[in-house]
């Protein structure tokens, strides 16, 4: 009896608003290590906060709305790739080369993070769908800017840009299960590695944007001297269209 009266007592601790949140999430936090965010329940997380399950749901409606307000709180990190001191407005090599390999640290480094990529690519539900469109929408700006750039280069920047993206997710979340390519990710060796590979993909995207540049103005150059259309367009690999229009 004594035991049943203080489970209840501890059970009807008066929390501020803001206490009762972190109490949630935090019980959320050490569920999802213990069993997967696809498996809590209301009762686990009343359970583990030492919360009544209805003053949970009196507060939080439903599991999937605590589960959406500890996405919340752990998908943070895209917006921390876009700092002042690489903008959304600013495109080049260095700012996408910081924007991949930081992307790829901080999910080495955050295991709720790396949990969280699991449930979103495990479980199709409200909550995973609206975290994965919340992320399109916060850097669509940046792929109409990258796009833009790399107009008629033949180079599909958005899609080189989700191969890099995927990679970086995939090989992290894979890392404890295997080798891949006979390369052990979660090394501290090859880990660098990784980062460094990154970056040598997008220098290697950003030689051709350069060397294109240079051939279009190659292009020009030759049109202005009466060259044949057809002539500069064989030479240049560019096409007869796109040599019309220089």
């Amino acid at each position: 009896q004594m035991c049943i009266r203080d489970r209840d007592k501890t059970q009807r601790i008066r929390r501020t608003p803001n206490e009762l949140k972190e109490a949630t999430l935090r019980a959320v936090s050490e569920l999802s290590k213990e069993k997967g965010l696809s498996r809590i329940t209301m009762v686990d997380i009343g359970e583990k906060a030492g919360i009544r399950v209805d003053v949970l749901k009196r507060n939080y409606t439903s599991v999937e709305k605590i589960l959406s307000l500890y996405a919340a709180s752990v998908d943070y990190w895209i917006s921390d790739l876009f700092t002042p001191k690489h903008p959304m407005a600013t495109i080049n090599e260095k700012v996408m080369t910081e924007v991949f390999t930081n992307l790829a640290n901080a999910l080495y480094n955050d295991s709720e993070m790396q949990k969280l990529l699991f449930w979103e690519l495990s479980e199709d539900n409200p909550t995973t769908r609206r975290l994965a469109a919340n992320r399109e929408l916060f850097y669509a700006d940046v792929f109409t800017r990258y796009n833009d750039l790399f107009k008629d280069t033949g180079l599909h920047i958005d899609i080189i840009s989700a191969l890099i993206n995927a990679g970086i997710y995939y090989l992290i979340l894979h890392r404890k299960r295997s080798t891949f390519w006979g390369v052990d990710f979660s090394k501290r060796p090859e880990r660098k590695r990784f980062i460094e590979a990154i970056g040598q993909v997008i220098t290697l995207v950003f030689n051709t944007l350069e060397q294109q540049k240079q051939t279009v103005e190659i292009a020009r150059k030759l049109k202005l001297k009466g060259v044949a259309l057809d002539v500069i367009a064989e030479c240049t690999g560019l096409s007869n269209e796109f040599v019309k229009q220089l």
